[in-house]
């Protein structure tokens, strides 16, 4: 599958992050699952005047792999587990 961002060419350590209303910036950044939702983005701080921050954008493609597949309890701590087993008891 792939996936796409938004990165500064300034700083290559951060991706766009928010809205095209509120433009923010990070380690991480937001993902854009489909071709049409970042051009949506796009279009959507063309619309909003920020205009002048695109000339410092660059689009990354990146392919997500599937590298295995875990249960959830794999995943979430024994204590939070317990926690939520004794609460879900507590509460039938």
């Amino acid at each position: 599958m792939i996936v796409y961002k938004i990165r500064l060419k300034s700083d290559p350590t951060r991706y766009v992050k928010g809205t095209p209303y509120y433009l923010s910036y990070d380690g991480t950044g937001r993902t854009f699952e489909k071709l049409g939702r970042l051009r949506a983005f796009i279009t959507g701080v063309l619309n909003n005047y920020n205009r002048e921050y695109i000339p410092d954008w660059e689009i990354v493609e990146l392919e997500v792999v599937e590298r295995g597949v875990k249960n959830v309890h794999e995943v979430i701590t024994q204590e939070k587990l317990i926690k939520l087993i004794i609460k879900d008891y507590n509460e039938n």
